[in-house]
């Protein structure tokens, strides 16, 4: 039996104040009366959290890995987590080795349990939490309105958020009593390290929202060859970058090919595109070119120098790009978005280009105008003026009268 039974993932903010602490000690109260089992042990709940620069600690470890059923409390600040897509994709793991011992038709109780703390308009689930229930008709209306951190909140919302953790709380307990127990994570008893937690995807990288980054690495052999004693491999650096800035961004391995095409996507999504290359790539120079050719795209450009340092620069990304056409790099090097870096100074690089490129695209994200197209046509015809005044508000203005 694992030593803990119910995993809490949440965002750091969100546990700040009351509503949280009374969620977790009504849900830890109920859950252990209707199971027996020893209070210490029933909800894992990470006390500190994880922090850039801060040691991997085997409690946390030991709870992500072998609790038995995880409750994720979806809120904008949780979705924005690296941290928190990365104990989902653990469980998400954990339950996909278990259904390879089991026959196909085999039903499984619910190892993973989405609830609103934050409610969240407008905002679509990533796929991995919308394909769980996360609402039901037990559940009081008042839960779907506002979300269980206003349950917890307001008195007048008392018996609501009690109906709430009644309904909650007995789902577990069946989860906890089914005979399909969800065995821990198959690297546990090996021992897991902060670089290994580092190199999980979060779970929540098919959600693509305007003004998120997505890291576009040609750089052969993958993300890990760039690194040297000095640096981490690139999936670390941008999950530590991204977990800085509160700032979702993936990274994705291109071949030159495909290179243009991803840019154009992006601009057309409004994803910031930061591209990484290595000087040190046979095939710099082609990769290059192939940059400097997709257009007006706007982006980032770092090249990984493994001598870039002051004593000693075996590349000087002025010259490669002055012997180019006066094109995309031209432009890029000019504002600030292409530049040159160690290995180890990547980090700062990419922070750098992160807040640079999204707040250039939200300062040229103008809002679109709302025409008529067919009437603006039959006007035309017959002669007669248009103007279009209305507007739509978008992420980079506001609407016009």
């Amino acid at each position: 039996m694992s030593p803990y039974s119910v995993f809490t993932s949440y965002a750091r903010r969100d546990a700040a104040g009351k509503p949280f602490s009374k969620f977790i000690a009504e849900l830890k109260d109920r859950v252990q009366r209707k199971t027996g089992r020893d209070l210490a042990s029933v909800c894992f709940v990470d006390g500190t959290g994880i922090k850039i620069g801060d040691d991997w600690t085997a409690t946390l470890a030991e709870g992500v890995c072998t609790a038995e059923v995880i409750v994720c409390l979806m809120s904008p600040n949780y979705l924005n987590s690296v941290w928190c897509g990365r104990e989902l994709s653990v469980f998400r793991q954990r339950i996909q080795e278990m259904r390879k011992t089991l026959p196909a038709t085999t039903r499984l109780p619910a190892f993973i349990f989405p609830i609103v703390w934050e409610v969240l308009p407008g905002r679509s689930l990533p796929k991995v939490l919308a394909s769980f229930q996360y609402s039901e008709d037990a559940f009081p209306p008042a839960y779907s309105e506002k979300g269980l951190r206003q349950l917890a909140q307001l008195p007048r919302l008392r018996t609501a958020f009690l109906e709430f953790l009644e309904f909650l709380s007995d789902r577990i307990r069946d989860s906890l009593e089914d005979r399909h127990r969800l065995a821990p994570h198959p690297r546990h008893a090996a021992g897991w390290q902060l670089r290994d937690w580092e190199r999980l995807e979060s779970a929540f990288v098919d959600t693509k929202r305007p003004y998120d980054v997505e890291v576009l690495s040609l750089v052969p052999g993958g993300p890990a060859s760039i690194a040297d004693a000095r640096s981490q491999d690139l999936h670390e650096v941008v999950g530590q970058v991204a977990e800085l800035l509160r700032v979702p961004a993936r990274v994705s391995e291109l071949v030159p090919t495909s290179l243009g095409a991803a840019l154009h996507q992006n601009s057309q999504d409004r994803l910031t595109s930061v591209v990484i290359l290595s000087a040190s790539d046979p095939e710099f120079r082609g990769k290059l070119e192939l940059l400097n050719a997709v257009g007006s795209t706007e982006f980032g450009l770092i090249v990984i120098d493994s001598l870039n340092d002051p004593t000693h620069r075996s590349l000087t990304l002025s010259r490669q790009i002055s012997t180019l056409p006066a094109r995309s790099l031209e432009r890029a090097l000019q504002e600030g978005r292409a530049t040159s870096c160690a290995a180890d100074e990547l980090p700062c690089e990419l922070e750098r280009l992160f807040v640079l490129v999204r707040n250039r695209q939200m300062h040229n994200d103008k809002p679109a105008a709302a025409v008529d197209a067919a009437t603006t046509a039959h006007a035309t015809a017959e002669g007669v003026p248009t103007v279009q005044r209305p507007e739509l508000t978008g992420p980079g203005g506001s609407a016009t009268p």
